[in-house]
C-alpha cells in the first residue's frame, strides 16, 4: 500500500481500525440483483449502458444455460469499450467468444468491441497467446451461434459480408416497420435499431412509438442527452402521455437531475395513479434521501397496486420485471 494511502482515504476509529472516508462512501449505492430472476440491462434498476462489470466467483455456480444467459444480458448491459472482471476459474474463450479477450500480466479481461469477437489482445509486456480462432464454414448460423447473443456485434459482423453494404443489415424491403427496430433492440442489436427507427421516422410511419423506442436505444447506448431529447419529441407529440414522462424521469435520473426526476414521476402519478413504479421510484429517491416516512408511503401505494396482479405477470413498463419479484423487492425495502 503507498505511504499515505489510509491517510487520505480512511480514518481511524477508536478500536483502531480504518473506516473509509463518508464522502467516498457515498458516491456508491448498493442494491439487490438477481442475475437469473432481474431483468436487465434496465433503465429502472440503472443495468444500462456500463462501463465495466465486476462479477467473480457467481457464474461458476450457474448451470450452462445460464450463464450463457447472464453473460448474454452482460454483453448488452455495456457500452462499447466496457469491460467484464470475471476470476480464473470463470475464464474460458467459449463461453466469452462475443467480446475480445485481454491479456493483463496475471489476469485475463474481456472487452465489448462492436464488430470484434473472439480476438485475443495482449497488452505491452506481456507474451502474446497461441489461441487462434476455431476454423469454421462461413454460414449465416455463424451469427447466431448459442454462445454469442444477439448483441451490436452481431449487426456489425454482417456488415463484413460479400456485399458490404447496411442494406444487408436492414430488412430487405421497401417499408421497414417498428416492429423490426423493437426485435434488434430486444436482442442488443442497438445500432441496426437505430438505423431501422431512423427510416420509420423519415417515413412517418409510427412516429410516436418509433420515438420514444428511439429515446430508449439511446439511453441503452449510455447517450444519455440524445435520449433525453428523443423523450421531449415524444412528449411534444402526446404530452399526457404517463409512460413517457416515467422514460423522461428515468433518463433524468441516470444524469443525476434528480429533483427533475422527481417532478416528472409525479407528473406521471397524476396522470396514471396506477403506474407502479412510478411509485416505486419516488420510494427509491425518498428512501435514499432518508426520507422514511415518503419511502413508506410510496412503497405501501406500489404494494397496494401489486395485488391487482398475478405472481407472474410482467407490469407495464418494467422492461420484463414480474409483480412477484417487484413485491418482494418493495417488501424488503420496508424492512430495512
Amino acid at each position: 500500500m503507498p505511504p499515505g494511502f489510509k491517510e487520505k482515504y480512511f480514518k481511524k476509529r477508536v478500536d483502531n481500525k480504518y473506516e473509509i472516508l463518508p464522502e467516498i462512501k457515498e458516491m456508491v449505492s448498493f442494491s439487490y440483483h438477481n442475475l437469473i430472476k432481474d431483468s436487465y440491462p434496465s433503465l429502472l434498476n440503472n443495468t444500462n449502458a456500463m462501463d465495466v462489470i465486476f462479477c467473480r466467483n457467481a457464474i461458476m455456480y450457474f448451470g450452462l444455460k445460464e450463464r450463457q444467459e447472464v453473460l448474454r444480458r452482460f454483453y448488452k448491459s455495456l457500452i462499447n469499450g466496457g469491460w467484464i472482471f470475471v476470476s480464473p476459474a470463470e475464464v474460458s474463450q467459449r463461453l466469452f467468444a462475443q467480446f475480445v479477450t485481454v491479456n493483463f500480466p496475471g489476469a485475463i479481461l474481456y472487452k465489448k468491441v462492436i464488430g470484434q469477437t473472439e480476438k485475443v489482445e495482449t497488452q505491452p509486456g506481456v507474451k502474446k497467446t497461441s489461441y487462434q480462432k476455431p476454423k469454421q464454414t462461413p454460414s449465416v448460423s455463424m451469427h447466431r451461434s448459442v454462445f454469442r447473443p444477439g448483441s451490436e456485434s452481431e449487426a456489425t459482423g454482417r456488415k463484413k459480408t460479400a456485399t458490404g453494404s447496411l442494406k444487408k443489415v436492414l430488412p430487405e424491403r421497401a417499408q421497414v416497420t417498428y416492429k423490426d427496430a423493437l426485435d434488434n433492440f430486444l436482442n442488443g442489436r442497438y445500432q441496426e435499431a437505430v438505423a431501422t427507427l431512423e427510416q420509420i421516422i423519415a417515413q412517418n410511419e409510427n412516429v410516436i412509438e418509433a420515438t420514444v423506442l428511439m429515446a430508449k436505444t439511446k439511453a441503452n447506448q449510455g447517450k444519455l442527452k440524445e435520449a433525453l431529447e428523443w423523450c421531449e419529441k415524444a412528449l411534444s407529440m402526446d404530452k399526457l402521455n404517463p409512460s413517457v414522462h416515467y422514460l423522461r424521469a428515468t433518463i433524468l435520473l441516470e444524469q443525476d437531475k434528480v429533483e427533475e426526476a422527481r417532478q416528472a414521476l409525479n407528473r406521471v402519478i397524476f396522470l396514471d395513479h396506477n403506474f407502479i413504479l412510478a411509485h416505486y421510484t419516488l420510494g427509491n429517491l425518498a428512501h435514499l434521501q432518508g426520507n422514511r416516512a415518503a419511502a413508506v408511503k410510496h412503497f405501501t401505494n406500489a404494494l397496494d397496486l401489486l395485488k391487482n396482479y398475478k405472481q407472474d405477470d410482467v407490469l407495464p413498463e418494467s422492461e420484463g420485471i414480474s409483480a412477484g419479484r417487484l413485491r418482494e423487492i418493495v417488501a424488503s425495502m420496508l424492512v430495512r
